[in-house]
């Protein structure tokens, strides 16, 4: 009787929704291109569901087109819109453009008519074994891998569903959370995924948008001064990522190269001559209207011989090729360590040169102690324009090394502290079993 009542329950659970089934996720592994190779070593079972054909190609390389905008096999048109291309269950895997990837594809005509879309479709927790095994290391401590492996399906999660009429969840590279198949997964990575598999961060008790970073230099950023929009988890808190690598990190360049950069983009602002950005105080938490409450640039102004330009600091780190939008700035010249003058005789007449060495006052007022925001760039031989900042990536929600130094803080022989991570990066969240 007991045992009736409990599949009665259990039922009763599924039907109401707090039970889900594990999914099946759909990646563009490739799209928007005109052609792509399929190939596998066993025997592809190609389908038309446009006509309901079933096809059997021989074990081998193909190509596949978008030319007159049905898929093509090279100059054999199928007639189609989509193609579905599967093996079976224990044969081996579909290599797309030489990558090798669990579960089935489906080949499409992209949304513009013209390209594909190649979809990969497999069990979520597959593509997490693929997914995790590529964004974090191995040695890292097991919770803040299971850490990762959680914030990864939530993000998956989140997405189910957001592009069905495009024919798929999401791109393989895009929300920071790259899959390339086969070639990234790790056997000790895919045992901490089946650890946690099903668990996803809810907040209200929905899957959250569980996006991550490398590492956030101390203070992770809230949602609004990224994206423009508030998210209520993604608040900016303290980050425990003090011994990552890029905690600390410094580019410098000339200034004829950002002008070149800028100019690639069609920002015409001619010959640089000042940056504008406030500086970051030393442990100071008040920063300048141009900066954000944890420090990141809002906004940069750029002058030039023909106009002026204001990027936001997210437009300044891709631009530049910045490791993250908490940084400064710092224009140097080079000071020779001495100086040839002219020896001359009564009658103005030169008659010989010395060799004088240069001291550098300390007591001189410079521009930095007036206007410490504004950087003036003259362009001389040996100047350089140089940023030093913190961090790796946007500041938004989990830092993969904040999670590696919490969990090197956790109890001993913890299994479970990976949600306590989980939850300081995603302000008032919880970790669910979803399926």
């Amino acid at each position: 009787m007991k045992k009736l009542l409990l599949l009665v329950v259990v039922l009763l659970c599924a039907s109401c929704g707090t039970v889900w089934a594990s999914p099946d996720i759909a990646v563009a592994v490739v799209h928007g291109q005109f052609a792509a190779e399929v190939s596998c070593e066993d025997e592809l079972t190609v389908r038309v569901p446009a006509t309901g054909e079933v096809l059997t190609w021989k074990p081998g390389r193909y190509f596949v087109n978008a030319e007159g905008g049905t898929v093509n096999l090279g100059s054999q048109k199928l007639g189609a819109r989509a193609v579905r291309f599967s093996v079976k269950e224990d044969g081996k895997p579909i290599e797309v453009n030489k990558k090798a990837y669990r579960g089935s594809f489906e080949v499409r005509i992209a949304a513009d008519g013209k390209t594909l879309d190649v979809v990969n479709i497999l069990p979520l927790e597959q593509y997490l074994y693929s997914v995790v095994g590529e964004e974090i290391p191995v040695i890292f401590p097991d919770e803040a891998i299971k850490a990762q492996a959680v914030a990864s399906r939530s993000l998956a999660y989140n997405r189910l569903g957001s592009r069905a009429s495009q024919g798929y969840d999401l791109k393989a590279s895009e929300e920071g959370q790259d899959y390339y198949g086969i070639a990234t997964e790790k056997p000790a990575i895919s045992k901490l995924v089946d650890a946690t598999a099903g668990l996803v961060v809810t907040y209200n008790g929905r899957p959250i948008e569980a996006v991550y970073h490398v590492s956030g230099g101390g203070q992770t950023e809230n949602s609004i001064d990224v994206w423009g929009r508030s998210v209520p988890y993604l608040r900016s808190v303290k980050d425990y990522d003090w011994d990552a690598p890029m905690y600390d990190w410094e580019k410098a360049m000339p200034a004829s190269e950002i002008e070149r950069r800028l100019a690639t983009r069609g920002y015409a602002i001619g010959k640089l001559e000042s940056l504008r950005l406030s500086p970051l105080a030393g442990g100071s938490k008040i920063f300048g209207n141009d900066r954000t409450a944890s420090g990141r640039v809002k906004e940069m102004l750029l002058s030039g011989s023909e106009g002026t330009l204001v990027l936001t600091g997210a437009q300044v780190q891709e631009l530049l090729g910045l490791s993250s939008s908490l940084f400064e700035v710092k224009v140097s010249r080079p000071i020779p360590d001495s100086i040839e003058i002219p020896i001359e005789n009564p009658y103005g007449m030169e008659i010989g040169r010395k060799e004088v060495p240069i001291k550098v006052s300390e007591r001189g007022i410079s521009f930095k102690d007036i206007l410490q925001d504004l950087h003036f760039v003259s362009g001389e031989k040996g100047e350089m324009v140089t940023f030093k900042g913190r961090g790796q990536g946007s500041g938004l929600g989990l830092s993969q090394w904040g999670a590696r130094g919490m969990a090197n803080s956790a109890p001993p022989r913890s299994r479970d502290y990976y949600k306590d991570i989980l939850t300081h990066y995603y302000s008032n969240t919880r970790v669910e079993k979803f399926y």
